[in-house]
């Protein structure tokens, strides 16, 4: 009772053959070389492992030592060549990223070794009748340098200044940026026979304005001519040694000590040293300005 399909079909059974016609076709020329060649060196990048914390990657902080150096202006010997080789070594590079590091963590040696000298006078500073190479600015640079202390001497001294012109004027001397200061007024006072209870305030206001900026000063005294009389005289030297004791400054007594009514040291008005006195009175003064120079500013 099965069923069977009316009809039986069978597929035709065929043999597969090549086109009778051989097409062709044209492809683009490839990009590279056709003809066999040695291959060029594999390029190969390293990339450093992260840790966890997501450290900077080595190539990141070799990158920033290589820039770091190279913008550093060291003057030590070699250190042009150092900055040359650093980007081609990466552990050297590394060893002076260290190193810059320290150097910016350390106090600049040379701004906290420079010390700046303001001289603050009258003629008896600024040099008056002398060549700038024998006025006492550039006798005591040099006698500094003989004895290895470094300073920069300020020159603020003025010709014919009162303590009244000096107190007038300290300002704008401060704006030399001064770290310690020698003080020597007073001689044209004496000259003119004004009062010394002013040349006193005058000196007081001076030495009181330097302490209020933390300058360690040294006080040079002046003594008055006889003409003028014992009272004024006695009046008028007193005042410096009053002075240095009540503000505390480091004082040299007299700055014309030696020179002062020898014709071998003074010009011929008498009053001003020559090069020869100036000579002397550095050398005298020296060892109170080498005390002056290892006290500490305090601003």
């Amino acid at each position: 009772d099965r069923l069977t399909p009316p009809t039986l079909t069978k597929p035709e059974v065929t043999v597969s053959k090549p086109a009778a016609t051989k097409r062709r076709e044209d492809f683009p020329d490839p990009d590279g070389p056709i003809n066999e060649a040695v291959s060029p060196t594999p390029i190969s990048r390293f990339t450093p492992r992260k840790t966890l914390t997501e450290f900077v990657s080595l190539p990141s902080v070799r990158e920033t030592s290589f820039k770091f150096i190279a913008a550093l202006d060291m003057n030590i010997p070699g250190w042009e060549i150092i900055k040359m080789i650093c980007p081609r070594y990466g552990i050297l590079a590394m060893f002076f990223n260290a190193i810059a590091v320290l150097i910016l963590l350390l106090p600049s040696s040379s701004d906290a070794a420079e010390k700046r000298v303001l001289l603050f006078g009258d003629s008896l500073i600024a040099g008056y009748g002398l060549p700038v190479k024998d006025g006492l600015t550039a006798n005591l640079d040099r006698a500094l340098n003989s004895i290895d202390v470094q300073a920069t001497l300020i020159n603020a001294g003025v010709s014919g200044d009162t303590t009244a012109g000096g107190r007038a004027r300290l300002s704008w001397a401060l704006a030399d940026q001064p770290t310690h200061a020698i003080v020597l007024l007073g001689a044209n006072d004496a000259l003119r026979g004004l009062d010394p209870a002013q040349t006193k305030a005058n000196l007081l206001a001076i030495l009181e304005s330097l302490r209020e900026e933390g300058i360690p000063t040294l006080l040079v005294g002046m003594r008055s001519p006889r003409n003028w009389g014992e009272e004024y005289a006695n009046s008028f030297d007193k005042i410096f040694t009053d002075l240095a004791r009540q503000t505390n400054s480091l004082f040299y007594p007299f700055y014309l000590d030696g020179v002062a009514l020898n014709p071998d040291y003074n010009q011929p008005d008498g009053i001003h040293p020559n090069a020869a006195g100036v000579k002397l009175i550095t050398s005298r003064m020296l060892p109170t300005v080498k005390k002056l120079l290892e006290l500490e500013t305090s601003r």
